[in-house]
C-alpha cells in the first residue's frame, strides 16, 4: 500500500527529470562557529515513526514495542538517483518493504549478511517499512548506490539544543514546540493567544555559540493543503540573537521550505523567533510554524532537542489507565482480510490508523485510508486524537483505465478504549449491536455473543468514537 509512506510523513511525489544524473552535496571548509561536515552526501532528516532514525545508518534502529509497521523516512535535500538500496540486520531476519517516493512497496528479507533491492530511480525519500519480524528488530548499515558508486549517505547535521515559548495552543502536546525541529513538516508548533498570535515567540537555546546567515522555514501547517489553509501562518518573522535587536525577516504565504536570509551573518546561542505579522487562516486564527532550520556557512543545520521528559511524562499520565496496554502495541481488525485494519498508539504521541476495504461490496474497486497524527489522553481510557485522513479510492472503469481520486482533510476527535475484559457478557453484547449500528459498515460480523470469552482471552478492545470505531486484537 503506497499510502503508507504518508502515514510517516507526508512524502514529497515524485517527479524524476528526463535525464536522471548525481549530484553529490559540495562540501565546504567547516567554519570556526559552524559544526564539521563529513564527505558524503547529506540527506535532509531521517525520520522515525518510532525509536531513532538515524540508527538505520549507524549502529542499528530499534524501534520499541511492536515493529510491525514502523518505519525510517529519509529525505534527500535534492532528487538524487538511487540505483540499489542495501541494509543489514543486527539481529535474527526481517521481512521488510521499501518505498520510493511513496510508492513502491519492493518486499525483502533482511538477514545478518544483508540484503540488495532495486530502486533505478531518481527518489526525494524513501520508507523502509517493518512487514514482519518473529523478534526484536535491529537494522543497521543503509547504504544507497548509482553508478556503481557508494552514495555515502550521512545522517542530518545538527546541533542540540533546548526550546521555550511564549504560549502553545491546548493541548500542548499536539502543538508541542519540538514539532517545529523534528524533521517532519507535517507536524508543527502552534502558538496559543486569542488572536493572531502577534508577538508570540520561539527561543532556541544553543549548546555552543553558531554562526548563521540565513533561516529555512515551512511556514503553517504543512499536514495537507487542508491545513495549510484553514490555520494562521507568518507573514513577517522576528530575529532576536542573544537579546540583541529584532530583524524583521518578510516570509511567503506557500508550501514547502523557504529561505530566509539575513541581512548579515549573526552568531550566538539564543535565538528568539517572534511573529511580527501574520495571516490568518480561513478557519482557525492560530499560527502555525510546520519545520525550522539553520543555516551557517556549511548549509543546514537541524536543531535536537530531546523527547525522553515528554515520552516519560505520557507512560506516567497513563499508568494504571486502559490505554497504557495499547501504547507501542500494534492492534489489527479481528474480521475480514488479515490486517486490513491497523491502529497504533505511539509513546512518542504519534498515532496512525490503516484502514483498507478492498472491494468486498465492489469487486473491482478499492479504498484506502490512512489516519495520523498527534494523540493527547484525556483519562480514563479516553484520548484526542488530532490529524488527516488520506484516501484513496481506485476503481475499475469499463472502455477505460482504473480511476483513482486521492483526497487528504483534516480529522480528528475523541475515542474511548474498552478491553473487552472490562466488560461483562451483557455490556459485550450491547457495544456489539451499538457497532453494528453506528456507520455503513460493521467491524465485527464475524463475532457473535459466543465470542465473548475469546476475545477477552485474546485481549481485544473496542475503539469507540467519531473517528475510529472498531474491534480490534494484538497483532500477532
Amino acid at each position: 500500500m503506497f499510502l503508507l509512506l504518508l502515514a510517516c510523513s507526508g512524502s514529497d511525489p515524485a517527479s524524476p527529470p528526463p535525464t536522471p544524473v548525481v549530484t553529490p552535496m559540495a562540501i565546504p571548509e567547516p567554519v570556526e562557529m559552524g559544526i564539521q561536515v563529513e564527505p558524503g552526501l547529506l540527506l535532509r532528516s531521517t525520520v522515525a515513526t518510532s525509536g531513532s532514525g538515524a540508527g538505520l545508518l549507524g549502529s542499528g534502529w530499534k524501534p520499541p514495542g511492536d515493529a510491525i509497521a514502523e518505519g525510517v523516512l529519509l529525505r534527500f535535500e535534492s532528487p538524487q538517483l538511487v540505483d540499489t538500496l542495501s541494509l543489514v540486520s543486527c539481529g535474527k531476519a526481517v521481512g521488510v518493504e521499501i518505498y520510493a517516493n511513496g510508492n513502491g512497496g519492493s518486499e525483502l528479507e533482511v538477514g545478518p549478511q544483508g540484503a540488495d533491492v532495486v530502486i533505478g530511480q531518481q527518489v526525494t525519500s524513501l520508507f523502509v517499512k517493518v512487514k514482519s519480524a518473529d523478534a526484536p528488530v535491529c537494522l543497521k548499515g543503509l547504504k544507497a548506490s548509482a553508478n556503481g558508486q557508494d552514495l555515502r549517505l550521512g545522517v542530518p547535521r545538527n546541533i542540540s539544543g533546548t526550546l521555550s515559548v511564549s504560549s502553545t495552543l491546548e493541548p500542548a502536546d499536539a502543538y508541542h514546540a519540538s514539532y517545529l525541529v523534528d524533521g517532519r513538516t507535517d507536524f508543527g508548533w502552534v502558538e496559543g493567544a486569542a488572536d493572531l498570535g502577534l508577538g508570540e515567540s520561539v527561543s532556541v537555546d544553543l549548546d555552543r555559540v553558531t554562526r548563521i546567515q540565513a533561516l529555512e522555514l515551512w511556514n503553517g501547517y504543512q499536514r495537507s493543503p487542508d491545513h495549510f489553509a484553514k490555520n494562521g501562518r507568518v507573514k513577517v518573522l522576528g530575529l532576536s540573537v542573544d537579546g540583541g535587536p529584532v530583524m524583521e525577516l518578510p516570509v511567503q504565504d506557500r508550501s514547502g521550505a523557504q529561505t530566509l536570509p539575513l541581512p548579515s551573518p549573526v552568531q550566538g546561542k539564543k535565538l528568539t523567533l517572534s511573529i511580527v505579522q501574520a495571516t490568518a487562516g480561513s478557519r482557525y486564527p492560530d499560527v502555525v510554524i510546520s519545520e525550522l532550520r539553520l543555516i551557517d556557512a556549511a548549509g543546514p543545520l537541524g536543531i535536537s532537542v530531546s523527547g525522553t521528559a515528554r515520552k516519560q511524562a505520557l507512560l506516567s499520565a497513563i499508568k494504571g489507565d486502559p490505554l497504557s496496554a495499547a501504547v507501542d502495541a500494534r492492534w489489527v481488525n479481528v474480521c475480514g482480510p488479515e490486517n486490513a485494519r491497523e491502529f497504533k498508539l505511539r509513546s512518542n504521541h504519534s498515532f496512525v490508523y490503516y484502514a483498507d476495504d478492498f472491494g468486498w461490496n465492489e469487486p473491482d474497486s478499492q479504498n484506502s485510508m490512512v489516519f495520523d497524527g498527534a494523540w493527547v489522553p484525556n483519562g480514563g481510557g479516553k484520548a484526542t486524537l488530532y490529524g488527516r485522513k488520506h484516501i484513496v479510492s481506485s476503481a475499475w472503469q469499463a472502455y477505460g483505465d482504473v480511476g483513482v481520486m486521492e483526497r487528504t482533510r483534516i480529522a480528528g476527535g475523541k475515542i474511548q478504549w474498552i478491553p473487552v475484559s472490562s466488560l461483562s457478557e451483557a455490556e459485550f453484547r450491547t457495544k456489539l449491536e451499538d457497532l453494528q449500528d453506528r456507520g455503513s459498515w460493521y467491524p465485527a460480523d464475524c463475532v457473535w455473543d459466543e465470542s465473548y470469552e475469546e476475545l477477552k482471552g485474546k485481549g481485544a478492545a473496542i475503539v469507540h468514537g467519531e473517528v475510529v470505531l472498531d474491534l480490534l486484537v494484538p497483532g500477532s
